[in-house]
């Protein structure tokens, strides 16, 4: 709850006036932690990627919102797969800052182009020197 207040005072007289609006973002994070409390992990993400911010948040850390394709739950590298094919579905904000999203996700870039290491993953993060 987020209170408004205001008062005016003249010679003899004051008024004075307040009430409380309900603020939609914390009434999000209440919700969200109560369906994760009940088991419900898949919604309580769902709940908080309806905010733009959070949605880029988990786009930009590889763990990709929820999304539904065909009446089923896509998560993971799928999700960034169906993500990459149909953005201005899936992204909330993706006509705003779509050259952003599409150097993030290649669009139109040449997908052929791939490097591979031949060292092992944990041998790149035991050395100080990367590749």
């Amino acid at each position: 709850m987020k209170s408004v207040t205001g008062g005016v005072q003249l010679i003899g007289v004051g008024v004075s006036a307040g009430k409380y609006m309900q603020d939609a973002e914390c009434n999000r994070r209440r919700d969200s932690i109560t369906l994760s409390n009940m088991g419900m992990k898949v919604a309580a993400v769902s709940l908080m990627c309806q905010n733009p911010n959070v949605w880029k948040a988990m786009f930009m850390s590889a763990t990709p919102c929820p999304i539904v394709r065909a009446g089923k739950l896509v998560v993971g590298k799928s999700a960034l797969l169906e993500i990459k094919q149909n953005p201005e579905l899936h992204i909330p904000n993706y006509v705003e800052e779509q050259g952003f999203y599409d150097k993030i996700l290649g669009v139109g870039a040449n997908e052929t182009e791939e490097t591979e290491s031949t060292s092992s993953v944990s041998d790149r993060f035991r050395s100080s020197i990367r590749e």
